[in-house]
């Protein structure tokens, strides 16, 4: 029927525009050191974002090195923070490194090599609504309808 068809269209475009927002958005991907301390104001902004405003590991000064200092470390580890050895920062709960993408990622949930990209705090909605567009529109083919 030609509602079936329309609908299956507007799946079909749903579907697309979702997975262009999902590989397009940044997925949460937190800056590297080196680039927090040439953006001025950045690494005051990512310490708030990853919860570590006016606490040991976000001065300046532990930016600086490569290694972890271990009694930042003590403190920070029960609190669910990491030092991640590949980025050479404090990484904030819930946060993973990525090898493909070579970055660390908020609230990462895996790497979609179908989409390229990280999925992650800032575009979990759209992949969310990418595989329920998706699913809705392999239904509608199976159903019948026209693409």
């Amino acid at each position: 029927s030609a509602v079936l068809a329309w609908a299956t269209l507007a799946l079909l475009l749903a579907t697309l525009a979702l997975m262009l927002l999902t590989s397009c958005t940044d997925p949460g991907i937190i800056p590297r050191p080196a680039l927090r301390l040439l953006v001025p104001g950045l690494h005051e902004e990512v310490a708030a974002a990853i919860g570590l405003a006016g606490r040991p590991g976000a001065r300046v000064e532990d930016l600086l090195s490569r290694d972890p200092d271990p009694d930042i470390m003590q403190e920070l580890e029960p609190q669910g923070f990491w030092w991640c050895r590949w980025c050479a920062m404090v990484q904030p709960p819930r946060a993973k490194h990525c090898r493909d993408c070579n970055s660390c990622v908020l609230r990462e949930d895996h790497h979609c090599p179908f989409l390229n990209n990280c999925i992650g705090q800032r575009n979990y909605a759209f992949f969310y609504g990418f595989v329920v567009a998706l699913s809705l529109l392999a239904g509608a083919r199976l159903s019948g309808g026209f693409l």
